[in-house]
């Protein structure tokens, strides 16, 4: 993931082929696969799904500050108008996290939420 200017960034992944990667990387270019440029609602998405898989979720504030003002707001009420607040996720210290009973489902949860 690299910033770029006036969007969320550029997403990448390498050649796979390892004869192709070598040969571009020995031309002096970029051994790069594909490219596509990420706009704010994928990224928001993307960083509330992965914020979610782990133990300590999504740091409300670090949202508040990438996205803009009100999407930590926008967020909990999601989860709260979709019952998902209090019976798979809760707040605490300033992070939306999946209660411990929510992990087996951790997918439909994280889909309602998206």
């Amino acid at each position: 993931f690299v910033p770029a200017p006036k969007w969320c960034g550029v997403r990448y992944a390498n050649q796979r082929h390892s004869g192709r990667y070598l040969a571009s990387l020995t031309a002096g270019q970029l051994a790069t696969d594909f490219e596509e440029t990420i706009d704010t609602a994928t990224h928001t998405t993307e960083r509330v799904m992965t914020g979610l898989r782990t133990a300590r979720g999504v740091d409300l504030a670090d949202l508040d500050a990438a996205v803009g003002p009100g999407a930590a707001d926008a967020l909990v009420a999601r989860a709260r108008a979709g019952g998902v607040l209090d019976r798979d996720a809760e707040v605490e210290s300033g992070h939306l996290r999946l209660t411990d009973g929510a992990w087996p489902q951790m997918d439909g949860v994280i889909r309602a939420l998206a």
